[in-house]
């Protein structure tokens, strides 16, 4: 129970129990009459973040992994991580389904500590067929990026090794550090 200022406002924390759309009414009451008044009914969205790790795939094209790892001197716990060859075209991708429930991804990618002093890599995030973020990644160096996926239905992570196929190509792990979803 909350108590009302002077000039009509009130504050008050909620937590709801589960995340998506729920409905809120306030009520007022004094120590004598249980309810002497009450607000229009309100809606109010709850988002929670949820890491992408726990998401079944839906497709891949290569063997994706999310054992924790360390890149740029960082550990995280819940990464998506892809062994970057120098064999094939050097592209691999990962796709899952967001069932237009997620509006904001955000994630960290960089190479794993213990590739090769050399490696790097580009990364594109793609959601319905439109790139959202892009980048190059080397070792020692990181891309953060947050950004809205407009309650897209599907996700594809996207790695390519520039270099592959070629003498200058250098093997490495690209991980998506803390790969989480909003919705």
């Amino acid at each position: 129970m909350k108590r009302v200022r002077s000039d009509g406002s009130f504050v008050f924390p909620a937590r709801p129990r589960t995340h998506g759309r729920t409905f809120w009414r306030v009520v007022t009451a004094t120590k004598s009459v249980r309810a002497i008044g009450k607000s229009a009914v309100v809606a109010i969205a709850a988002y929670q973040w949820t890491w992408l790790n726990t998401f079944s795939k839906v497709g891949t094209d290569s063997g994706w992994y999310s054992d924790p790892a360390d890149a740029n001197g960082v550990h995280y716990a819940h990464p998506l991580v892809n062994r970057s060859d120098c064999y094939g075209d050097g592209e691999n991708w990962i796709e899952f389904d967001l069932g237009r429930h997620f509006k904001q991804l955000e994630a960290t990618v960089s190479m794993r500590d213990d590739a090769q002093t050399d490696a790097r890599s580009s990364f594109t995030v793609i959601v319905d067929g439109q790139t959202v973020a892009s980048g190059d990644v080397r070792l020692g160096i990181s891309k953060r990026f947050n950004v809205g996926v407009g309650k897209g239905l599907r996700l594809r992570l996207q790695e390519t090794n520039p270099a592959a196929g070629s003498r200058a190509c250098t093997d490495g792990n690209v991980v998506w550090g803390n790969i989480r979803v909003l919705g």
